[in-house]
């Protein structure tokens, strides 16, 4: 994983025996890095077709190939010894980004407990899982909530009143191409297009909600929102795109075993 991240190139990776899947409906829950992974990364998410890394100014999304999970599950079920499993990893950077707040909301009951390797100071247990990671002035007067929407990442900046959202740009690294179709942006990746779904922003003014038209700008491998109406620049604005993985099959993953067996306590 460390040499996708740093290549961002197409990868592969030898299969013998691995986790399967889970249903990829419900809510994505964003685990915090508290140390268990060597990684410059705050949270991380599984989807049924991508793991995302939050960092603390972007988003790294690794995107698995539409076939990875038939041969996974052959691979479990003894139909074949090992398999290659496909990925294609970007990143997403904010531009001109300031050190932001970075904090997790809506804890789940559940946690999470990980012992990797063997040093023993990278154990850690008890990491409750959130539904949302909030991002506090990632640009002036400008925050970041991320959350989840029918399995696909959802993210909102929500611009203050008095902040400039032209402030907001990102800088794609890794992909194969951006274009814009239908009002939608398509990430073009080496298994697959990845759907950021039309913006879809708004103002709350007088107690309406208010549908403010945005549309995105693609210049080389920067993105930018654009407002061809304007906005009303003392209320607060809402930008609401949707990830949308809608060429990819699969599922996050759980934990399953061949044998076990009582303790010594029962």
């Amino acid at each position: 994983l460390s040499i996708l991240l740093a290549a961002f190139c197409i990868c592969s990776y030898s299969l013998r025996a691995h986790e399967d899947s889970r249903a990829a409906s419900r809510s994505i829950e964003f685990i915090a890095n508290e140390g268990q992974w060597d990684a410059p990364f705050v949270y991380k998410a599984i989807t049924g077709g991508a793991d995302i890394f939050l960092g603390k100014k972007g988003f790294t999304y690794v995107v698995g190939a539409a076939g990875n999970g038939d041969k996974k599950m052959a691979v479990k079920h003894g139909r074949q010894n090992d398999a290659v499993l496909n990925f294609h990893a970007y990143r997403v950077h904010f531009e001109g980004a300031q050190d932001a707040v970075i904090s997790g909301d809506k804890a789940q009951a559940h946690y999470y407990n990980y012992f990797l390797g063997n040093d023993r100071k990278r154990w850690k247990s008890g990491i409750h899982p959130f539904q949302v990671v909030e991002y506090k002035n990632i640009y002036r007067n400008i925050d970041i909530r991320v959350a989840s929407e029918a399995g696909n990442i959802k993210y909102d900046f929500i611009v203050h009143p008095g902040a400039d959202a032209s402030q907001i740009r990102l800088r794609f690294e890794g992909a194969e191409g951006l274009s814009i179709r239908n009002n939608a942006l398509r990430v073009n990746t080496s298994v697959g297009e990845v759907v950021e779904r039309k913006p879809y922003a708004y103002q709350l003014i007088n107690g309406e909600k208010t549908e403010v038209r945005c549309v995105y700008k693609v210049k080389g491998d920067e993105v930018t929102y654009a407002f061809p109406q304007g906005y009303n620049k003392t209320q607060l604005l809402v930008i609401d795109p949707v990830v949308e993985f809608a060429t990819f099959t699969g599922a996050v993953s759980d934990n399953w075993g061949n044998s076990a067996t009582y303790d010594h306590q029962g």
